[in-house]
């Protein structure tokens, strides 16, 4: 008897002898097979569990190994039937954000997300996602001048793979990293925030 194999999941690459069409035929009665997922770019494996790589009929599907490359390989064993591997759990990577620049602290200002989280310390920024913010001053500081840079780096993580590109505030009051520019690590700068002055006179 000869059984196929057949995978499903989102994000993910697999990879093994024969795959065609992420599905391998004529298998024998009883024989196992290894295969590796790998993760599409700018995603990850690292949030997968027991239940993440199951099986559709119970038929039993382990863990062999993580390689170097982000990948993971896995084992089927003892197929007895026509079997379909199914994966999930595959996330998107999240870069962290960072803020700094004149008056950049929590008694100047605070800074939130688009779902209203205070992230004046550190942000995170989301594969696949713009990432969206807003800066509200506190009353003794002035924001009218303020230029707001981001720096962008790479998926090495490398400060020297980065590019940097000046933010436009938009009239819904965010600022806005395009989700297309998001490959690693965001170091933002705010200029310009400055605290009131006043004069006083005598009379």
């Amino acid at each position: 008897l000869k059984y196929s194999l057949k995978f499903e999941g989102s994000n993910v690459t697999f990879d093994g002898d024969s795959i065609a069409e992420n599905t391998v035929s004529d298998l024998e009665y009883g024989s196992d097979y290894e295969f590796t997922i790998k993760p599409d770019d700018g995603y990850n494996l690292n949030r997968l569990t027991e239940d993440s790589v199951k099986t559709n009929n119970g038929i039993s599907v382990t863990k062999v190994k993580e390689n170097d490359d982000g990948s993971y390989t896995y084992k089927v064993s003892d197929i007895t039937a026509d079997t379909t591997v199914i994966v999930k759990d595959v996330k998107p990577n999240e870069y962290k954000v960072t803020f700094s620049g004149d008056n950049v602290n929590e008694e100047a200002v605070t800074i939130y997300d688009e779902s209203g989280n205070n992230i004046t310390s550190e942000g995170i920024a989301v594969h696949g996602s713009d990432f969206k913010f807003r800066i509200e001053k506190k009353d003794a500081y002035s924001k009218s001048n303020v230029t707001v840079t981001v720096k962008l780096k790479g998926n090495s993580g490398d400060s020297n793979d980065s590019e940097t590109e000046t933010l436009t505030l938009s009239e819904d009051g965010y600022y806005t990293v395009n989700q297309d520019k998001i490959k690693g690590e965001i170091e933002i700068t705010i200029k310009g925030l400055e605290r009131n002055k006043y004069i006083i006179g005598f009379s």
